[in-house]
């Protein structure tokens, strides 16, 4: 495992290059774009990406942690797996941008996706193609060059957005901010140019190792992945099946406008189990099979760490969601009750993220199928049942229980029991913490105004975290090397 200092300095990295590319994206979409555009507009440009979400991950196929993986347990095959990752990826390429314009063709009607909208999805369908270059990511991952890959995905993300703020300036039709959106918000589009640039400077400066093709390498590696990608498939389903079933059953994209302004700002606190989780991935790997009690610790901390967060968030939306959106953009107030249900839904993902990277980890990928699977399903069965009646409440709850589904499925099986046990502790301190924390804030409202009374909450949340001990000197060690290194 990683030492807490060594942890510190790739969770800082990653997590401050994150928020930067998460804020920069989130004001270019939510602050800028969300008000220059209509309702409309913006709801048939969220659809775009929502859409074309489906083929990129088809095309990235769940290679990158893989590759990261195998070169922790292989180091001195880190050519040939590069490589022969380079070849397969290219192939994905190439036959899921066929596949999403063939889908595209034959679906589009049902969706009711208008003649315009089929073209914007044509156009993006494009950026598939540069989703290979992501393979240059997970091998400057694997060596922890977390500090350079960080640098690499802040310019490409301020690139994009000053691309997106001109346009707005010019007065750009739709389909510009289109291109410029895609660019901006697949990771696999614009990021892998300056990865790849960074691992050429660095195979300049001294690495040994050639690229190499073998052909029972890219089978080992496919054979890997398909457990990966096939969870992958179920996890943007029920992920963003909603968002396309609302548009397919209501045919209204003011209202996917208004739900994925929602969904934008609860999916920007993602950044935070995705950085933790790649600052300790390739150690996990290593820690599975050299050091099983390094490995349990690890994922009992992780847990914990993304409860302590979370959680409180979720219980604070309640009753600072109206407020928020207000203070941003009050033509979307009406998404306030379903960014509270999504904020909630959160808790699961963060702790599913966390459950997937360890599941990986330990080369238990196939059992993730059963998770997502579920999920998947159930979310498509309660967005038919519930659309209809709730609208865009119905499809939140929907997202709600399906991605609550994973941990309780989880808690039936023997290798996962453990996880799934941890994952539940974890969270039963900071609910306590919080639902103290929501009372404090809805009783201090009036008198102090909501930003005070929110200042006041926290502080109550962090009082009741010590006074039941939810941190512990190895944890203050951990969050003081994190600060120090920031």
């Amino acid at each position: 495992m990683n030492t807490p200092r060594k942890t510190a300095k790739n969770f800082t990295a990653v997590f401050l290059s994150e928020i930067l590319g998460k804020l920069i994206t989130f004001y270019a979409i939510v602050f800028y774009l969300a008000k220059y555009f209509s309702k409309e507009q913006f709801g048939a440009y969220n659809q775009v990406f929502v859409f074309i979400s489906f083929g990129f991950l088809f095309a990235t196929f769940g290679m990158d942690r893989i590759v990261v993986r195998e070169i922790a347990k292989t180091p001195k095959l880190i050519g040939r797996i590069t490589g022969s990752a380079l070849l397969v990826k290219g192939i994905l390429a190439l036959t899921s941008f066929g596949l999403a314009n063939l889908v595209l063709s034959l679906a589009g009607g049902v969706l009711n996706y208008s003649p315009k909208l089929l073209v914007l999805i044509r156009i993006a369908s494009l950026g598939i193609l540069l989703s290979v270059f992501s393979v240059f990511g997970a091998v400057l991952h694997y060596r922890l060059r977390l500090g350079q890959r960080s640098v690499a995905t802040v310019a490409a993300r301020l690139l994009a957005a000053g691309a997106m703020i001109a346009l707005v300036a010019l007065h750009a039709p739709l389909h510009w901010f289109v291109v410029a959106g895609l660019l901006l918000g697949v990771p696999g589009a614009l990021l892998g140019v300056p990865e790849a640039l960074l691992l050429y400077i660095f195979y300049r400066r001294g690495g040994k190792e050639s690229l190499g093709i073998n052909i029972s390498t890219c089978a080992k590696l496919v054979k890997q992945a398909a457990p990966i990608a096939l969870c992958d498939i179920f996890i943007i389903t029920y992920a963003r099946v909603d968002q396309i079933m609302l548009q397919g059953m209501l045919g209204k994209e003011s209202l996917v406008g208004i739900y994925n302004f929602a969904t934008r700002f609860a999916e920007v606190l993602r950044i935070i189990p995705l950085a933790f989780m790649a600052s300790i991935f390739p150690s996990l790997c290593r820690a599975y099979e050299q050091k099983r009690a390094s490995f349990e610790e690890a994922y009992r901390r992780s847990f914990k760490y993304m409860s302590l967060i979370c959680i409180p968030v979720a219980f604070a939306s309640i009753l600072l969601s109206k407020p928020l959106i207000l203070a941003v953009n009050g033509k979307y107030v009406a998404g306030a009750p379903i960014l509270t249900i999504l904020l909630f839904a959160e808790v699961f993902v963060f702790l599913g993220i966390v459950n997937n990277r360890l599941l990986v980890s330990s080369g238990r990928q196939t059992l993730d199928i059963l998770f997502t699977g579920a999920s998947a399903a159930i979310n498509i069965v309660l967005n038919l049942l519930l659309i209809g009646r709730l609208g865009m409440a119905g499809a939140a709850l929907a997202s709600l229980v399906a991605y609550a589904t994973g941990p309780i499925l989880g808690l039936l099986i023997p290798f996962t029991r453990p996880f799934s046990m941890a994952m539940f502790r974890a969270s039963l301190k900071p609910t306590g913490a919080a639902s103290i924390m929501l009372l404090a804030i809805w009783l201090s409202a009036d008198r102090l105004g909501l930003l005070a009374s929110a200042a006041l909450g926290a502080a109550v949340y962090l009082g009741a975290i010590a006074l039941v001990r939810g941190l512990d000197r190895e944890d203050a060690t951990l969050i003081r090397s994190v600060f120090h290194k920031a």
